[in-house]
Parts: C-alpha cells; structure tokens; sequence
C-alpha cells in the first residue's frame, strides 16, 4: 500500500518517472502475496477495488497520457541531437528516465 499511495503521490507530481517505479514495485510485492487477488484499494471516492486491478490500469493509464514531441534539433558533426518535450496530461513532466534503441544497441539510461 505505501508504494501504491507513493505512486499515487508522484503522479499527481508529475514526477512519472518515480509514480511507475512505485507502482511497479508496488506490482513486485503484491504478486508475492499469497492473497493478491483479495487485497483491495480505497480510491478518494471510498469506493474499493482490487489493488491488482488498480495498479495495472494506473500504469497503462500513464503511458496513454505520455506524449513525446521533439522540440528542437541540434546538429553536431555526424550525429544530431533532439531536444524532447514530454508530457504528461499535456503537462511538463518532472522526471521520466528512458532508454531507446540505437540500430546496434540500446543507449544509456537518460
């Protein structure tokens, strides 16, 4: 539950990059959990759902409102470099770490 309600936290701060690291570890836990399945979450409304449940559709829910643009190209000698805006309910995110796929490798981590 403290992962979850530190996801939850981030989220609201735009701080994605933090908000899927605790719902992901937050996943980690509760898949060890012999009762998973009955373990439930109170949303703000005090409706409750399963935790399970919750967990999976804030993260499909994140990345649906991420959105990547390239704001600006920066030529250096054999290489180009793209400055990225990205958002996050058409809000600036705070932080979000990535990686992508170079053609022979992945890069670091950014």
């Amino acid at each position: 539950m403290d992962y979850t309600n530190l996801a939850v936290l981030a989220e609201q701060n735009y701080r994605i990059a933090d908000a899927l690291r605790y719902y992901y570890w937050a996943l980690a836990l509760l898949n060890s959990h012999p009762q998973k399945f009955s373990i439930k979450y109170k949303l703000d409304n005090g409706y409750e759902i399963s935790l399970l449940t919750f967990i999976n559709n804030e993260i499909d829910k994140i990345f649906q409102s991420l959105n990547f643009s390239v704001s600006k190209t920066v030529s250096k000698t054999e290489k180009d470099c793209f400055i990225l805006e990205i958002s996050y309910k058409n809000k600036p995110v705070t932080n979000l770490d990535y990686v992508f796929w170079t053609g022979n490798t992945w890069s670091g981590l950014y």
